[in-house]
């Protein structure tokens, strides 16, 4: 496959025929045996497989169902992706946070998706480039950023408590915009 294909593939020009059999295709090479001459090692990480894989895991409008198989596969760079994917639901995302790649934990540190619980564990996951993501994502519960900012690593407490700044003050921001919106309001109306 070239580059120009996964620059130009795009799942929501496909015709209702063409996503099924594209379904088709994905979950029969999902699940498919390794056949019995070929490792499955091998198999799996084979040019073709790869690519077709990695360009699903990138693509925000594969299936969570997908992704969460993509997941499984023994390949760093599909779960990493897979782990960044806006669609992946927060089960992919828990079973890749017990990952032991630190890039792949810290991509699930960035996911908007990644659950309350699976944030927690994550804010105190023995790699400081796990817990740094974590405290400069912008998604993380005030909570979380909270526990970060007394981080045993300067960096991650000054980044935590830099997020937490700016998040209150575009907190006070929108506030100070919606009385200023509703005072207007109330004098063009009279009151």
């Amino acid at each position: 496959m070239t580059n120009s294909f996964r620059e130009d593939f795009r799942w929501e020009d496909l015709s209702p025929e063409q996503k099924e059999a594209m379904r088709a295709l994905m979950h029969s090479r999902l699940s498919e045996p390794a056949p019995e001459q070929e490792p499955a090692v091998d198999r799996e990480n084979s040019g073709e497989y790869c690519r077709v894989r990695l360009m699903m895991a990138v693509n925000p409008s594969t299936p969570a169902p997908v992704l969460h198989q993509l997941a499984r596969i023994e390949h760093l760079e599909i779960q990493e992706r897979v782990a960044e994917n806006p669609r992946a639901h927060a089960e992919t995302l828990a079973l890749l946070a017990e990952h032991q790649s630190p890039v792949v934990r810290a991509a699930v540190a960035e996911n908007a998706n990644t659950s309350l619980a699976v944030l927690v564990r994550l804010a105190s996951d023995e790699n400081p480039d796990v817990r740094y993501i974590l405290a400069e994502n912008h998604h993380s519960p005030s909570e979380i950023l909270a526990i970060l900012s007394d981080d045993v690593n300067p960096y991650v407490s000054c980044r935590a408590q830099r997020t937490l700044c700016r998040l209150q003050a575009d907190n006070l921001l929108c506030e100070s915009n919606w009385n200023s919106a509703g005072q207007s309001a109330q004098k063009s109306s009279g009151g």
